[in-house]
């Protein structure tokens, strides 16, 4: 449980850096159809 935790902390942390960038969106759809 803990780990889902930290891994989805991760996630949201890099989508909000990369969102910055301007390609936040393509990185979401990407991990969304990963996940």
């Amino acid at each position: 449980m803990y780990r889902l935790s930290n891994d989805f902390a991760r996630f949201h942390y890099a989508v909000t850096i990369v969102g910055c960038g301007g390609t936040g969106g393509f990185v979401a759809e990407s991990l969304c159809r990963l996940l």
